[in-house]
């Protein structure tokens, strides 16, 4: 009944439908036929998203969507073409690289009428876009993960080893589920300049890690702050890092 799914106008307190609240799409009235959006709470930098289509029928209605992201509520105009022409086939889900900032995410299928969306996910939490005031970055001693730290963008990330230490290697751990590239060309950095990798040293360049395995590498120097740092591409995982002093 499409009566149910395309209501033609938006909710007027944003509540939109979103992963964590579990809302179904049915609820939310933040669509027409043609388009859908999620408010995301707050302006986040959205690393990437993943799109689930529908298994049974109509598969047709998640291809050629375009993607937008911004600071505009309760329509995708006004945002930023950030994908376009994105088109999932029956029941896959498929991650699409975003890399950009914003509020309120959309997805518009401009070529045809009807767009169906079975899950939506946005990966954002990890990529707050500003380092701790109290530089308590992730360590391995204390096990605060990746989440808790914030000393990191999507392209680099950074410990604070606590005080000035010869640093003779370190190890870094690759993913074994998807996306080993990203722990490839990455340059290490060591130095004193807390917050940001530049102004510390290149201690070592194009780093590549190969999918599931942990690989040691020597850097032989002193310093405080440590970074990892992907400069030719968007996005940087790593699953573990040890530090040898």
């Amino acid at each position: 009944d499409s009566s149910l799914f395309d209501k033609q106008a938006p909710v007027s307190d944003l509540s939109y439908a979103d992963s964590t609240t579990g809302r179904p799409w049915a609820e939310c009235g933040q669509y027409t036929s043609q388009w859908w959006g999620v408010d995301l709470g707050n302006e986040v930098y959205v690393r990437y998203v993943r799109l689930q289509n529908r298994n049974d029928c109509c598969a047709e209605r998640l291809t050629d969507v375009d993607i937008y992201l911004g600071s505009t509520a309760e329509t995708y105009t006004g945002n930023a073409l950030v994908k376009s022409d994105v088109s999932v086939l029956s029941n896959v889900m498929l991650e699409v690289e975003i890399n950009a900032l914003g509020r309120y995410i959309y997805l518009n299928r401009p070529s045809a009428a009807g767009l169906t969306v079975c899950k939506f996910y946005d990966s954002s939490l990890f990529d707050k876009q500003a380092p701790v005031s109290d530089l308590s970055f992730a360590d391995s001693t204390t096990g605060r993960p990746w989440a808790e730290c914030g000393q990191y963008t999507s392209q680099w990330w950074g410990v604070d080893l606590g005080s000035e230490v010869y640093v003779r290697y370190v190890r870094l751990q690759n993913r074994n589920d998807c996306c080993p590239e990203r722990l490839t060309d990455v340059d290490i950095y060591l130095g004193s300049t807390a917050e940001t990798y530049t102004g510390n040293a290149l201690v070592k360049s194009d780093v590549s890690v190969l999918s599931n395995v942990m690989l040691e590498v020597e850097i032989n120097a002193l310093g405080r702050y440590i970074y990892l740092n992907r400069p030719s591409a968007a996005g940087l995982t790593v699953c573990k890092f040890f530090v040898f002093a």
